[in-house]
Parts: structure tokens; C-alpha cells; sequence
């Protein structure tokens, strides 16, 4: 009996030491935290652009890069075209140094659906 409650505390130390992966928390890979659902917009080369202000907290156009599925949008839009489009938005993995200036950097876009308006 000691030997099997001797086995099973090793066992339940040694599974306890397994160490996971942890989840990505930014690129295609990582959460979404926003559902984009019929949006109008433009498309330039390699991202869209939001032709509507986001929201009263918020009043500037958005860019996205298209990071997750550059192909999706190949046969469906070209470059210029104001477009109605879906998806999930999701953090860049950008850290870079603390500049100066402001820039923005683009959130990625996981397109789910894009049509010409």
C-alpha cells in the first residue's frame, strides 16, 4: 500500500511540475477583443481603413492591417475600392522603445467577410 500511495504522489508531482505553453496574447494567434460586423471602409494596399469615426469617446477613422489573411481579399476588392467588410480585430505584437513622437500602429484584422460597396 505505501508503495502505491508513493507512486501516486510522484506521479502527482511530477504532472504538477509539466509546464504548459502560455497562450499567445497578441497576433493572429491571440484573442480578438473586438467583433467588426458590416463596417464601411477602404481598402489600400495591405489594410482598411474605417471611413466612419469609431465611436463618441473615439471620433477617429481606424486603420487595420491585414495581417492575419492578406489573401482573403484577393479576387473580392483592389486597391482603392470603398468596401463593407467583417472580422475580429486582435493586438499587434509590436513592443517597441517608447518613441517621441506619436505614431500609430495598425491593428490586425482577422477578415471573416469583404465585399465591394
Amino acid at each position: 500500500m505505501k508503495t502505491a500511495l508513493s507512486f501516486f504522489f510522484l506521479l502527482m508531482v511530477l504532472a504538477s511540475c509539466h509546464k504548459k505553453e502560455a497562450a499567445p496574447d497578441c497576433g493572429c494567434e491571440g484573442p480578438s477583443y473586438q467583433t467588426l460586423t458590416n463596417v464601411l471602409g477602404r481598402y489600400v494596399k495591405d489594410g482598411i481603413i474605417t471611413l466612419t469615426p469609431g465611436s463618441p469617446t473615439n471620433p477617429l477613422a481606424s486603420s487595420y492591417a491585414l495581417s492575419c489573411n492578406p489573401r482573403f481579399v484577393d479576387g473580392k476588392v483592389t486597391v482603392g475600392d470603398t468596401v463593407i467588410f467583417s472580422g475580429y480585430s486582435r493586438y499587434s505584437c509590436y513592443r517597441g522603445p517608447v518613441l517621441e513622437t506619436l505614431i500609430a500602429i495598425p491593428t490586425m484584422l482577422d477578415l471573416t467577410a469583404i465585399r465591394k460597396k
